[in-house]
């Protein structure tokens, strides 16, 4: 309370009540203004306290039940009670969960579908890959509900994707979460190299419109100056041998093994992480789902074994953790690719292709001077541009 009135005392505002013994402007000492604003503001705090228990225990009496947690809006694939698919939306969400499963941006699904017009459950048209994202990562696909960290099942909800399905695709939208920090607005920002200075390329704009530039700044004072090339050509150039790369699957198949550990370990890594998985499993149903006649597992005991679980998972992770870097490389295996497909994809995906499958993009200077005749403006030379690709 002291900040709001050193501001009202500051502003020379008054705050007074009608139905109250309460003004800022009362000097009479009998009239403690601070301290029955003290009382009011801890009266409110207790029945705040009160009412979020009241609401806690009702989810968690709701969650022992086996009874969803009501909203106001109808969820996606569901109808209003939970108790029934709605046909069109569940296949919807079924072959967005296959197409993410088998490398597909979350990003490039939300677009397809904001392009064929898929409705949204208020009647929108417009879908953001965080929206998909929330839907496919909730338990209520597969007809359950998590409370505490743990799944349990809801009797009455019918599943939209099979569980093997849905935890393959939760585990990859979680693990793959977008990093924070700066981003390049470019593909090739930062990864193109000045053929004469050997410092990369960053981006800018000029009268012809967007372009990669040697330019002298703070972290590179070196740089030369000399090079200048539309982001349209260059891009194109890139894109189209890196998805001629793609596509060769035996090629690109034998740089994603360069990005593996070849080692009986990892196979052994992956045969105990399935195993802590399958023992998760167990424990739920043990806590939350027992068997007719079988005691519950108390809930110390259940966090005490999940807890170890978690802990030598997550050892197991960092383990095998050389191998996530390649992990764009390994989705990409999974399609067929155009110009127009790889575009589709996000930019920090493509970026993240791009710095496995190059070695090296050189852009020369421009050696012809002066305009070309019968030519309005600058020609692109392609011999400017020299693309090598990993091995």
């Amino acid at each position: 309370m002291r900040p709001i009135l050193n501001a009202l005392e500051e502003v020379g505002g008054r705050l007074f009540a009608l139905w109250d013994e309460l003004d800022t402007a009362d000097d009479n000492p009998k009239h403690n203004t601070e301290l029955r604003l003290h009382e009011l503001a801890e009266r409110a705090e207790r029945e705040a306290r009160r009412t979020s228990k009241r609401y806690k225990m009702v989810a968690e009496n709701r969650a022992r039940k086996g009874l969803h947690h009501p909203g106001n809006m109808r969820a996606y694939g569901h109808i209003k009670d939970y108790r029934q698919l709605v046909d069109v939306e569940a296949e919807m969400l079924f072959q967005a969960a296959k197409a993410v499963d088998q490398g597909k941006a979350l990003g490039a699904v939300a677009a397809d579908w904001t392009k064929r017009g898929v409705p949204t459950v208020g009647g929108g048209a417009v879908w953001h890959h965080k929206v998909l994202r929330r839907i496919l990562i909730d338990p209520r696909v597969v007809g359950k509900r998590e409370y505490q960290g743990a799944l349990i099942d809801v009797d009455y909800m019918p599943p939209i994707l099979p569980e093997e399905l849905w935890r393959r695709v939760r585990k990859k939208l979680l693990e793959n979460r977008p990093k924070s920090g700066r981003r390049e607005s470019r593909e090739l920002t930062n990864i193109a190299l000045c053929d004469v200075c050997d410092l990369p390329l960053i981006s800018g704009l000029d009268r012809g419109g967007p372009v990669y530039l040697c330019k002298k700044r703070p972290s590179q004072p070196g740089a030369c100056g000399g090079v200048v090339i539309l982001v349209s050509r260059l891009d194109a150039k890139v894109d189209e041998e890196v998805v001629a790369f793609l596509n060769d699957k035996q090629r690109a198949r034998a740089l994603l093994d360069q990005h593996r550990l070849q080692t009986p370990e990892i196979a052994a890594i992956d045969a105990r992480y399935a195993e802590l998985e399958d023992n998760k499993l167990a424990l739920e149903r043990a806590a939350f789902n027992p068997p007719q006649g079988v005691k519950r597992l108390p809930t110390e005991r259940y966090w005490e074994l999940r807890t170890d679980i978690e802990r030598e998972q997550e050892t197991l992770q960092r383990r095998r953790i050389v191998n996530r870097d390649a992990q764009p490389l390994r989705e990409a295996l999974h399609e067929e690719w155009t110009v127009e497909e790889w575009e589709s994809r996000p930019l920090e995906w493509r970026r993240a292709v791009i710095r496995l499958v190059v070695e090296r993009i050189e852009v020369a200077r421009t050696t012809r001077r002066g305009a070309t005749k019968g030519h309005l403006g600058a020609v692109h030379n392609p011999d400017r541009v020299k693309v090598k690709l990993a091995d």
